[in-house]
């Protein structure tokens, strides 16, 4: 072998355990980041215990759940292949569709949305990658009463119900940090009226974390707005990988509430 070639294999070599090294830190990466798929499953399974949830219960019959991830990053996924990857462990039981919606949600531009396609349904689709706080998000959208009062037009009333009719059956807000966050205050506050039906979970890296979480949603909304379906408690479907202001492990604690109100609001 002549100098040449040799140094051509050994580039070859390299390139070859380079491609290897990133594929197990990108499997790595998923499983710590698995806690998300089992804690989505763990919530639906409480829910629909929950007297006052078991219309969550009734729509898994009828058709795929529908999860909005609030505030949601890079962590739950880079890339659509990414996201399924990370929620597939819930989706091969709770077949689901998934909406990103925060401000540093990862644009998947190169790939073309498996969801959208006609081929076999998956455990886990990309429904929506919305690159905004949720509430800028929702601006805009309206309550029947003020569209009457505005005196929209019918088409744009129809649209409006379309959108309402699109909602979202659970929500989820990992490792949220709410008490850090002036934002999150009007984003929970537009998930909940928007869609009064829909839970909230929000996890956080500690108890202590968690507990400072509820105490700010408790000081955004008056006592009869909302109902917490838990509490801020321990979550034994935790991940391993470490944050926070206490160094906890992610969604080491969560909580869940709903809105009391019976109208969707904008």
């Amino acid at each position: 072998m002549t100098t040449s070639e040799a140094t051509d294999a050994k580039k070859n070599n390299d390139v070859e355990k380079e491609d290897e090294n990133n594929n197990d830190e990108n499997n790595t990466k998923i499983i710590d980041l698995a806690s998300r798929a089992r804690t989505v499953l763990a919530a639906v399974r409480r829910l629909e215990n929950d007297d006052e949830m078991l219309q969550i219960q009734r729509k898994r019959r009828r058709r795929r759940l529908r999860v909005l991830v609030l505030g949601a990053d890079r962590n739950e996924g880079a890339t659509d292949d990414e996201t399924e990857k990370i929620f597939k462990a819930c989706g091969e039981e709770i077949p689901m569709d998934v909406s990103l919606v925060g401000p540093n949600v990862p644009k998947d531009d190169d790939a073309v949305s498996s969801s959208s396609s006609g081929r076999s349904p998956k455990e886990v689709r990309v429904a929506e990658r919305e690159r905004r706080l949720f509430h800028e998000k929702e601006r805009g959208l309206t309550t029947k009463k003020e569209r009457e009062r505005e005196g929209r037009d019918e088409q744009q009333q129809q649209q409006q119900q379309h959108d309402d009719a699109c909602g979202y059956d659970i929500a989820f807000a990992f490792n949220a940090g709410v008490w850090g966050y002036d934002s999150w205050t009007e984003s929970l506050r537009r998930a909940v009226e928007r869609y009064p039906k829909m839970p909230v979970v929000v996890t956080a890296y500690s108890m202590k974390e968690c507990e400072m979480d509820e105490d700010c949603v408790r000081e955004a909304f008056e006592e009869e707005e909302i109902r917490f379906v838990w509490e801020a408690e321990e979550n034994k479907h935790h991940g391993e990988k470490v944050g926070g202001e206490e160094n906890g492990r992610e969604n080491s604690a969560w909580m869940c509430f709903v809105s009391n109100s019976g109208e969707k609001v904008a």
